[in-house]
C-alpha cells in the first residue's frame, strides 16, 4: 500500500505561506508504516521537538489503475475520509537548510492518522465538502474543498501516469489552513460538515505517553462522551508522573 500526499494545493494556504500556486500536483509519499488506523496509539517520537499537525481529505483507490483519464478516475475512488499529516517540522527545516531531502520528517512511523471512511455517494457535491479540526472543543482549522487547486480526478489521472495505483492506496489531498504543533496535552476532533453527523476522532495526547486514538459516533450533535474521561487519565498519568509501559511492566508481573 502507498500514501501519496499532495502539497500545495490549496489556494489559501499558499498565500498564507507565500508559495507560488502550482501548474500540475505536486506529491510525495508517505511508507505503509506511516498509517496509524483508528484504534492504535500514537507515541510522540524522540527525535522531535516540534510535531505539527495538518488535516487533509483522504481518498482510498479501489482497483488498480495506470494512465487514467481524468473524466474517468472518479471510477476508481468510492470512499472518503478525514486524516492528519504528521511532520517533524524541526527535522524539516534542518534537511531544507542543508539541500536534503525531507523524507525523515514526514515519513516517520505512524505519522498518518486517518479515520473511518464514508461512501462518496452520502455526499451531495465532493467540490463542496467543508471539514474543520477541533482541539480541546476549539476549531483550530477548517477548510472546504472546493479550495482545493486540483481535484482529486485530476490528481489520480497526474499520478497514475507515473506511478501505478492499487487497491488500498491513500491519497491525502492537502490541509485546510493553518496547521500547528502538538501541545502538551490536546483533544483532537476531526468534523465533516460541521453542521451535519460525522465521526469524531478524539485523541488524548501528552509527550512521553501515547496519543489514544478512538472512535466515537456523532449524532444530532450528541457525542459519546469518551473524550473527558480519557482527558481525566491523562492529567493522572502525568500528576502523578506513571509511564505507560513502566505501568503495564507493574501490573504483568
Amino acid at each position: 500500500m502507498k500514501i501519496f500526499c499532495i502539497a500545495a494545493n490549496y489556494r489559501k494556504h499558499n498565500e498564507e505561506l507565500g508559495f507560488v500556486q502550482p501548474k500540475t500536483p505536486v506529491f510525495f509519499l508517505k511508507p505503509e508504516t506511516s498509517l496509524l488506523r483508528p484504534g492504535y496509539d500514537f507515541y510522540y517520537p524522540e527525535f522531535s521537538q516540534r510535531i505539527e499537525y495538518e488535516t487533509e481529505v483522504v481518498v482510498k483507490i479501489n482497483k488498480m489503475c495506470k494512465s487514467v483519464g481524468e473524466r474517468f478516475a472518479t471510477r476508481y475512488f468510492s470512499e472518503i475520509s478525514l486524516g492528519i499529516d504528521f511532520t517533524a517540522r524541526d527535522i524539516q527545516n534542518a534537511a531544507r537548510a542543508e539541500g536534503q531531502p525531507w523524507f525523515l520528517s514526514k515519513g516517520f512511523d505512524c505519522s498518518a492518522p486517518v479515520g473511518e471512511f464514508l461512501s462518496k455517494d452520502s455526499f451531495d457535491n465532493l467540490q463542496n465538502i467543508n471539514f474543520c479540526l477541533k482541539i480541546n472543543g476549539e476549531i483550530v482549522q477548517r477548510g472546504n474543498t472546493g479550495d482545493m487547486i486540483f481535484s482529486f480526478e485530476k490528481i489520480i489521472s497526474h499520478i497514475s501516469n507515473f506511478c501505478t495505483f492499487k487497491m488500498g492506496d491513500l491519497i491525502f489531498g492537502k490541509e485546510s489552513m493553518g496547521g500547528g504543533d502538538i501541545k502538551l496535552m490536546f483533544l483532537y476532533g476531526l468534523f465533516f460538515g460541521w453542521p451535519t453527523s460525522c465521526m469524531t476522532i478524539c485523541l488524548a495526547s501528552f509527550i512521553g505517553l501515547p496519543i489514544s486514538l478512538i472512535m466515537v459516533k456523532k449524532n444530532n450533535n450528541h457525542e459519546v462522551p469518551f473524550g473527558p474521561f480519557l482527558a481525566i487519565a491523562a492529567i493522572i498519568l502525568i500528576i502523578f508522573k506513571i509511564d505507560i509501559n513502566s505501568l503495564i511492566n507493574w501490573m504483568t508481573v
